[in-house]
């Protein structure tokens, strides 16, 4: 969970005048009691050994009400797991996007899977002379323990993620390994957009975003790279965020091969026509839950179908979770076809037609695997 406070936070103290102790005083705009935290490390070497006074101009005027997550955040008996704070974190120029500002940026972590983030271009501050010097030995060191931190965050998220892959499961859809993996993959992907936000404009942020994302063998790759004294590839250190980054290396040629088997093409043409016909016909501004509980039940299908494929790849596997798995299916593709009637006009009966034509290859292909 990521819990962007900024607008709630009015003004604070960052206080890193003792070795490795930093403390925190946020007074917030419900004008409540002071949120305080002692975190075990060091700021980044901008405000080390400091103390910081900072006003955050970007805070929203909520003064007297008491959003649920600062009710969390004064819990008794917190404890907080220190993250990146520092007062010259690097972001671009919403006016001017080749501009980089200075950014108030303070992170820090509740039980692994809550992150809390306080972030502003618009805050002033005054600080006091350093206590203490960081030389950059500590703060390469305070820079791994914050990724630690960021990647112990990730890893809790990932496994309890309950993506398409997942939710799609019950009595009449028994699971299946495949499905498991799947549902790790998509977890990743939906955290990635936060992770290279955070690196973006950070030296070598391509490294520190593979690191907390878990991406070890791409880091082996560059390691060897470096040691062999190549040239940088362009493309490699790119990184990048396919599905196929976060599968397992043994099961990525599986996985590939079974995106090319013709009964996930039938469904992949089913995905390009909802594309076509369904998206173009939501606004940006509108709530069309009826087309938004046809999207996620597709997207639950669409997983379900890849696992199933997987499970039909493997030198072995139970017939009767294929049939089991297949049945319900189709049960569903069947409701999803029916369902469309709600749909736009111009939508309903191509993407009806459609739903019903990929239960049949899936029934064509279960039949065929008894032969």
């Amino acid at each position: 969970m990521l819990a962007t406070i900024s607008p709630l936070i009015a003004r604070g103290v960052i206080d890193n005048t003792r070795p490795s102790i930093t403390t925190l005083h946020l007074w917030c705009v419900d004008g409540g009691e002071p949120v305080e935290y002692e975190l075990v490390g060091n700021c980044r070497r901008d405000i080390a050994g400091c103390r910081v006074e900072f006003t955050n101009h970007a805070a929203a005027d909520a003064v007297n009400s008491e959003p649920d997550i600062l009710r969390d955040m004064r819990r008794p008996g917190l404890t907080m797991t220190m993250g990146d704070i520092t007062l010259s974190r690097r972001c671009r120029d919403q006016d001017n996007r080749k501009s980089l500002n200075n950014q108030l940026y303070i992170e820090f972590f509740s039980g692994g899977s809550a992150r809390f983030l306080i972030e502003s271009s618009h805050f002033s501050f005054t600080t006091s002379l350093p206590q203490w010097d960081a030389t950059w030995e500590d703060d390469n060191a305070q820079h791994f323990f914050n990724l630690e931190a960021f990647r112990h965050h990730i890893i809790t998220n990932v496994s309890q993620f309950r993506g398409p892959a997942i939710t799609g499961l019950g009595e009449d859809f028994p699971a299946c390994a495949w499905d498991t993996c799947l549902n790790e993959a998509e977890a990743y992907i939906a955290i990635c957009p936060t992770v290279f936000e955070k690196y973006a404009c950070t030296p070598h942020g391509n490294l520190s975003a593979a690191y907390v994302l878990d991406r070890l063998e791409y880091l082996q790759q560059i390691a060897a790279e470096e040691e062999a004294d190549l040239p940088p590839d362009m493309e490699s250190t790119q990184f990048g965020h396919e599905v196929f980054d976060f599968i397992p290396a043994e099961h990525r040629d599986m996985v590939q091969r079974a995106m090319q088997h013709p009964l996930f093409t039938e469904t992949s043409r089913l995905t390009a026509l909802i594309q076509e016909k369904l998206i173009p016909t939501l606004k940006p501004t509108d709530t069309n839950t009826k087309a938004d509980q046809f999207l996620k039940n597709y997207a639950t299908l669409v997983s379900n179908i890849l696992a199933t494929i997987l499970l039909t790849m493997q030198q072995q596997y139970p017939m009767e979770l294929v049939n089991t798995r297949s049945l319900s299916l189709c049960n569903r593709l069947s409701a999803l076809a029916d369902y469309c009637r709600v749909l736009p006009i111009n939508c309903r009966q191509p993407l009806a037609d459609a739903c019903r034509d990929l239960a049949v290859h899936l029934q064509d292909y279960t039949t065929s695997l008894h032969s």
